[in-house]
């Protein structure tokens, strides 16, 4: 039978690894690609002609500001959510069941972030590399939350049987 330090090992290694990737991704510049221009949930760069390098400027449309607010909760909930599982590893008292939630919060943010960018740009070029590797990271955040949630129903099953 699988015990919680396992489903809670396996949540740790794929929130961290969702971690790592997931500030990376929000911070790029390659969400949309065209032939001479890029852009991400911050800067939008085009280059200059005859060779000239490339100009960034910020990208001020409300509902990317709304997409950065999400991926930076997102952020936030998965690292609160990679700590929460980190005291239940070491410590017994701990309920798994606050981590599994707020590993839900971080992938449910990090969901509404994709789909606004996907509706929002569904009339323009191709999607970037930093776009596809941030539904990469939903699958990674989201996995962590229902292997945290087995976690918490082998835990009471366990419980149930003591």
């Amino acid at each position: 039978m699988v015990n919680k330090k396992v489903t809670s090992g396996l949540s740790f290694f794929l929130s961290l690894a969702a971690l790592i990737i997931l500030p990376m991704t929000t911070s790029s510049s390659e969400w949309l690609e065209r032939y001479d221009e890029h852009s991400g949930l911050w800067i939008h760069c085009h280059n200059l002609p005859n060779g000239g390098g490339e100009k960034c400027i910020t990208n001020d449309a409300t509902w990317l500001k709304c997409c950065q607010a999400f991926a930076v909760l997102s952020i936030i909930f998965l690292f609160a959510g990679l700590i929460l599982i980190l005291l239940d590893l070491c410590l017994e008292k701990v309920q798994t069941k606050h981590s599994a939630i707020t590993l839900f919060l971080s992938s449910l943010f990090q969901l509404i972030v994709m789909i606004i960018y996907e509706e929002m740009t569904v009339e323009m070029t191709s999607h970037g590399t930093s776009y596809f590797i941030g539904w990469l990271v939903f699958a990674l955040q989201f996995a962590a939350a229902i292997i945290q949630t087995l976690g918490v129903k082998f835990n009471r099953n366990y419980q149930d049987l003591s």
